[in-house]
């Protein structure tokens, strides 16, 4: 059985503000009550009621009230409200009665305006759950009613957005309208803070464990790749003290010699790099010193990843957040009490208990709390605001003009306190200054002074807008806070083992390319016929920029007459070099995407390759594993985090299996 309209509206009437609460209702009622009872104010024809006069008894005098009491008003339930209007909402729609399910979201609108909530996660939450829901069932045009309602009181979270674009992508087949609500979901989340910072983080985790790994792969593969070339000139300088097999075995020493010193890992990855390094082309070098940076950076850039996500995560961040974008929840205030005591220097606390308090009812403990933060700091402009804002509301125009002067002392370019100013004086009918004011708050921002008047439909606003701490700013707070700790973090992740190795390796790099030719480095290259290590000991008198070895110069180059069995020796050893060149490039290929191409030359697209390999690799290994926030809609669906990553490891391997493994025209 449907209740009547009366009965409906009365649980949500003893939560709304008295009506008499406003002078012109005040004067308004009063006017009623002296046409009521003067003598011919009445329409003609009236009747005069007739007065029953009961006997008087004798009623003792209620307590004096405190000033507390007089200021403290009953609190709301916010949440509690909503929910009774959103099953109002949900019955009148199951009902067929969309007019009355429309004014219910009126009075929610209305709620939470008059609350000053800026965001209503819990109920927008609930319109999130019922489009999925009504979208499951096959109601498309309710379920994006629902959607947008969530997006609207929530519009900083972003799981509304995508909802919406999956629902036009599948039932309304307006892919321009999926494509634009799904760019606008990435949009809140990049603005939000905390979601900015956790898929900044995920991109980061990825990247830079990605990076690494193929870092630690480069120096591996540069160091197969020069081994012998190493060898040979280490055992040409050893041989002037040294005899033949004690030179080898000096040279095996030298190359080996971080891991006989037990200085494995990233020692012995940058310590190879480094001897590769003289025998390398010039991207080979860009590419081994970028390796060298991924070192020494990795792990303190994943030190400060973790430090943000703890920051974003931690749930007295989230509590403030949560206290900064209005949520007027009494239950707020006994955490918030202990925070402000624990933290007496910092205002941040002590305006989110002001406001608090204000949203309560309790005015006077909230003006005792921004005189606190004025007394501290005079230069606090939202102090000011704020406490203007509390004089205005009490109907004390010429104390709230001087509060929000004074806030426009501290902050020159303060739209809202020069807005607020503008009601204060309008009220006290000094109607040429308000005009003033109202002006030089759309001089400063306009855009502001157009969303505070579009919320209240129009100019005819007359509730001050309070200044609030944003996301960003607190977030900055608590970060410049933290900032002993974050500096002790970089100092001791700078001095692990990896980030040495990288910036020792780095050094060693420069210098060796500096002066590898003063000690005897770099002098050896390979036979392009075959792959024999020589140097200029070993062809004296002949050219070395032709890039064959003696032997393979005189019969390919100089064609000279040699006995048979050399000849076949020779190109026995020929035939087995290419032949082996072309199985281990094709089985590297196969197991790393990219090695084959950098074994044989083509140096920039095989790092690419195996770069983009490696952050496959490493994305769909982190599956899971990533930094979350809750409430936040993120990118951790399996297109995201399983279906990219392994479309981008086929095509690497396509790409690097097809292309040829050599430069064209290279023999």
């Amino acid at each position: 059985m449907t209740p009547a309209p009366q009965e409906r509206s009365r649980p949500l009437a003893r939560h709304l503000k008295p009506a008499c609460s406003h002078p012109r209702a005040r004067l308004l009622l009063l006017a009623g009550l002296l046409s009521a009872f003067l003598p011919g104010a009445g329409p003609a024809g009236a009747q005069e009621p007739e007065v029953i006069r009961l006997p008087q008894q004798s009623v003792p005098a209620p307590p004096a009230a405190t000033p507390e009491q007089t200021s403290r008003r009953a609190p709301v339930n916010v949440q509690e409200v909503l929910g009774e209007l959103w099953f109002r909402r949900k019955g009148y729609l199951e009902k067929g009665d969309a007019a009355s399910a429309e004014r219910q979201v009126q009075l929610m609108r209305d709620m939470v305006r008059r609350e000053g909530i800026l965001s209503a996660d819990d109920i927008s939450g609930a319109f999130l759950l019922d489009g999925i829901r009504t979208l499951e069932a096959g109601n498309a045009s309710r379920a994006l009613q629902s959607l947008h309602l969530a997006k609207e009181f929530a519009p900083d979270r972003s799981g509304a957005y995508f909802a919406v674009a999956r629902t036009f992508w599948t039932r309304e087949r307006d892919f321009g309208g999926a494509i634009s609500s799904y760019i606008d979901g990435i949009r809140i989340n990049l603005r939000n803070p905390a979601a900015r910072a956790t898929v900044l983080g995920n991109f980061l985790l990825v990247l830079v464990t990605g990076s690494l790994l193929a870092a630690a792969l480069w120096c591996l593969i540069s160091a197969l790749r020069t081994v012998r070339l190493a060898q040979h000139d280490l055992y040409e300088g050893r041989t002037r003290s040294l005899s033949g097999g004690a030179a080898q075995v000096a040279a095996w020493v030298l190359w080996l010699l971080p891991a006989l010193l037990w200085l494995t890992g990233p020692w012995i990855l940058a310590y190879w790099l480094a001897l590769a390094f003289i025998y390398m082309r010039r991207w080979e070098r860009v590419l081994s010193l970028a390796a060298c940076a991924c070192f020494l950076a990795a792990l303190p850039v994943l030190g400060w990843i973790t430090q943000e996500s703890r920051m974003t995560t931690d749930p007295g961040v989230r509590f403030l957040l949560d206290s900064a974008r209005g949520a007027g929840d009494p239950e707020r205030i006994p955490v918030l009490e202990q925070m402000a005591a624990a933290n007496p220097g910092e205002p941040l606390y002590r305006f989110l208990l002001a406001q608090s308090y204000h949203a309560s009812g309790s005015t006077e403990a909230a003006l005792q709390e921004y005189r606190q933060i004025q007394a501290e700091n005079p230069r606090n402009a939202s102090a000011w605001t704020n406490s203007g804002n509390i004089f205005l509301e009490q109907g004390l125009y010429q104390q709230a003009a001087e509060e929000y002067r004074r806030a426009i002392d501290a902050d020159p370019k303060s739209a809202l306190a020069f807005f607020n100013l503008h009601l204060a004086l309008q009220a006290g009918l000094r109607l040429e200054e308000a005009d003033a004011a109202f002006q030089e708050a759309r001089k400063l921002d306009n855009n502001l002074v157009t969303s505070i008047l579009s919320s209240e439909g129009g100019e005819g606003r007359r509730e001050p807008a309070e200044a609030r701490y944003g996301s960003e700013e607190i977030l900055d707070l608590l970060q410049k806070k933290g900032e002993k700790s974050v500096g002790t973090l970089w100092k001791r992740n700078w001095l692990d083992p990896l980030p040495l190795a990288g910036g020792l390796g780095f050094l060693g790099c420069l210098v060796l390319g500096w002066g590898a030719e003063r000690w005897g480095l770099g002098r050896a290259q390979r036979c392009v016929k075959c792959g024999q290590p020589f140097c200029r000991r070993c062809q004296v008198g002949m050219r070395r920029e032709e890039g064959y070895c003696t032997a393979c110069r005189h019969l390919y180059v100089l064609k000279d007459p040699v006995a048979p069995p050399v000849r076949e020796e020779r190109e026995r050893l020929v035939a087995s070099h290419e032949r082996w060149q072309w199985i281990s490039r094709r089985l590297v290929s196969l197991i790393l995407p990219g090695t084959g191409q950098i074994q044989g030359g083509r140096t920039l697209i095989g790092a690419i390759l195996l770069w983009a390999t490696c952050l496959s690799v490493t994305g769909l290994m982190l599956s899971g594993r990533m930094l979350a926030l809750s409430r936040v809609a993120m990118f951790d669906s399996p297109l995201w985090t399983r279906i990219v990553p392994a479309t981008v490891i086929a095509l690497a391997w396509l790409t690097c299996n097809t292309l040829s493994f050599e430069k064209r025209g290279r023999s």
